[in-house]
């Protein structure tokens, strides 16, 4: 690409190199592919991919699953290299895991912090030890994704009464609308049976907002993009 692109950017550069070494690692893994890894989340992490840097924006950073998943992939190397709870760190920060501390109630969340950003939340949570503070941590977490099931008013992101799903102050159906949906199933399966699954009610109420995707495409090639 043409300098000047958006595909100098982490987020691009990221997401086409993280998550395929971590899976070729975690397939056939070796002593290089390790080191190799390894290196990469050092090598972000000096160039300012880090806990405290705005990389440049603080308002756009909001694909991060390609950090949390090959971060989640290579959890216990990292912790034996030491560098996990830097890493941990630095989710933290750029997921804005902060705002759960206490945020408007009377809105909704933005489609685009749900698909980038909702399981990355989740890893930074799972990368911490055991103690009384992931376990606060993770109610807060699980809190968040509570309220971002709710119908929000107005034009605001995300989920309105009838099942439809806005972004950009209108409906939104296709790949914004659908990857947090499916974000959002993700996490409603893995906290399925644990002390923090999703209340009935809120999964009913999910579920319903699901199958209601179906029906809106039925007469229609929704673009995926």
């Amino acid at each position: 690409e043409q300098p000047g692109d958006d595909y100098g950017t982490f987020q691009v550069i990221g997401s086409q190199s993280f998550y395929p070494l971590a899976v070729d690692y975690r397939l056939n893994p070796t002593p290089e592919k390790k080191a190799q890894l390894i290196e990469l989340f050092d090598h972000f992490q000096n160039q300012g991919f880090t806990a405290g840097s705005s990389v440049g924006s603080t308002d756009h950073i909001i694909r991060l699953n390609f950090y949390s998943t090959a971060g989640f992939l290579l959890r216990k190397e990292l912790e034996q290299a030491g560098k996990l709870e830097e890493k941990q760190a630095t989710l933290t920060w750029h997921t804005r895991f902060g705002k759960l501390a206490g945020w408007d109630k009377s809105q909704g969340e933005n489609t685009d912090l749900i698909r980038g950003g909702a399981l990355p939340k989740l890893s930074s949570v799972l990368f911490m030890t055991n103690n009384a503070e992931k376990g606060a941590r993770m109610s807060a977490f699980m809190d968040y994704i509570n309220w971002a099931l709710q119908d929000a008013p107005g034009y605001i992101d995300t989920i309105k009464p009838d099942h439809s799903i806005f972004h950009h102050r209108g409906a939104y159906q296709n790949s914004y609308g659908i990857q947090a949906l499916s974000t959002i199933s993700i996490i409603a399966w893995l906290t399925r049976g644990t002390d923090y699954e999703l209340p009935a009610e809120t999964l009913a109420s999910f579920r319903e907002t699901f199958l209601a995707q179906f029906d809106f495409a039925a007469d229609f090639e929704l673009h995926p993009a």
